[in-house]
């Protein structure tokens, strides 16, 4: 409320002030305390708002009032971390000092609002990773979670040869990845993966649904976009697992494993005005576009199908953080897969065969055989205790970079540069999205603006 507030919208703020007052609704004390806070924040250069609170929380202690004293030092806590956090760094907050914040040379105006509480995230996830790092002993490996995926994995009747998964040292967060147990020559087959233990195409082809099967629901999705429809699967898949407790049957012990990494903050300052961080852009503005089109032509279209817990009437399709994170993980962990009878390609996510990393030199194959089974031969020999990995396709490095977060410093011929044509427009399909594309490509030519810009403005 604080931030539409100080953001020029009241009216949307004192709607959610009022929401507050309703019984059930979280306390409105702690309501008026966030707005009290970001007020102080948007309104008080740092030393003013600190001596504020300080004077708040001083005289409630004189007059005993233990409880206001909290309260004191809680607002300017929160104007604190509201006024140097993810809320200010997206210009909810147009009138905060300079010195406050120290962004003078960023322009933060432009970030959607929606990506607000995506921000909020990341910034704490930054924080805790950062905290556990110094504080938290490592995690055992392997924990509950890889002891259960590997009894679900040989249940599904799969194989490693000369592999076996282990904690990469020297990556954060407890990364796996597949190592050589033994000494493994040049086209050697390392692994064997029934397609039934993958999510694929023709994993959704198989799915019963209200009307149907899921495969021809996102016929159109897979058409248009792989990534966008195998990102459904594994929302369809994940979720409805979580929630109705089939975690024994269907991929439960696959899905809960997967992460979606995110580069942090002291990185993309450094990509700062580099093309890399342009691309990175261009991925941000897949997955709201992407969103807007599910939203508008498959969700709310089969909402008993794509609802977020099945065991609750209404509760809504995914959201945008649940598609966020099932993009993100199809882009780092999805394998190109070739039929060996047609040679057609296809995306999959694999257990065990998606920890192996990119490499571009690495060479490998990953081949669907007639018996139904991935097959997965290495491009080189490896010694015992080495991890292995695959060429992923043909990737330049800036995609390499912010799919898979490292970047070979061998030369990369896949390496190419994405020139934004004025006018033509992107995933979306939405008439709302393109004039705005009209918009900026007349001014881009410096074109006069548009007719219909001039009659409403008169």
């Amino acid at each position: 409320a604080g931030a539409l507030q100080a953001s020029k919208e009241p009216q949307r703020a004192d709607r959610l002030k009022a929401s507050l007052l309703l019984p059930g609704s979280g306390g409105y004390a702690q309501g008026m305390l966030a707005v009290e806070g970001a007020h102080m924040a948007a309104a008080l250069p740092e030393a003013e708002s600190a001596h504020k609170s300080t004077q708040l929380a001083e005289q409630a202690q004189q007059e005993g009032d233990a409880q206001l004293a909290h309260i004191g030092a809680q607002v300017a806590e929160v104007a604190r971390q509201i006024a140097t956090g993810a809320v200010s760094q997206s210009g909810a907050f147009d009138n905060l000092p300079v010195e406050y914040t120290g962004t003078e040379d960023e322009d933060h105006t432009k970030v959607p609002y929606m990506m607000t509480s995506w921000l909020l995230a990341l910034e704490r996830a930054e924080i805790n990773t950062k905290a556990a790092s110094k504080n938290d002993p490592p995690e055992p490996f392997p924990n509950q979670e890889d002891r259960e995926l590997e009894e679900w994995f040989l249940e599904k009747e799969a194989s490693l040869y000369g592999l076996e998964a282990a904690e990469i040292k020297g990556k954060g967060g407890g990364m796996r990845g597949l190592v050589a147990t033994q000494p493994i020559e040049e086209g050697a087959l390392v692994a064997k993966v029934p397609i039934k233990a993958c999510l694929t195409i023709q994993t959704a082809n198989v799915i019963r649904v209200k009307g149907g099967f899921l495969g021809s629901l996102l016929k159109d999705v897979f058409a248009k976009n792989e990534e966008w429809g195998l990102a459904n699967v594994l929302l369809y898949e994940h979720l409805r697992d979580y929630y109705m407790g089939e975690k024994e049957t269907r991929y439960y012990p696959f899905t809960r494993t997967m992460r979606m990494y995110e580069p942090a903050s002291v990185v993309m300052k450094e990509l700062e005005g580099t093309y890399a961080a342009e691309y990175k852009r261009e991925w941000e503005d897949e997955v709201e576009e992407s969103y807007r089109y599910h939203t508008q032509k498959l969700w709310h279209m089969h909402p008993s199908v794509f609802q977020r817990n099945p065991l609750r009437f209404q509760a809504g399709t995914y959201t945008r953080e649940d598609w966020r994170w099932a993009l993100g993980v199809v882009r780092r962990r999805a394998i190109m897969v070739t039929r060996n009878a047609t040679k057609l390609r296809f995306r999959a996510l694999c257990p065990y065969i998606d920890l192996m990393p990119h490499k571009l030199s690495a060479g490998g194959e990953i081949v669907l055989h007639m018996d139904n089974h991935i097959h997965v031969t290495v491009g080189g020999a490896y010694s015992a205790g080495e991890q292995v990995m695959l060429n992923r396709g043909p990737y330049s490095d800036a995609e390499t970079m912010f799919r898979f977060h490292t970047v070979d410093e061998e030369d990369n011929p896949n390496n190419n540069v994405m020139i934004k044509l004025p006018g033509v427009g992107g995933y979306a399909e939405n008439i709302v999205v393109k004039v705005e594309k009209i918009r900026a490509w007349r001014a881009d030519m410096q074109l006069p603006p548009r007719g219909a810009d001039l009659w409403g403005a008169s």
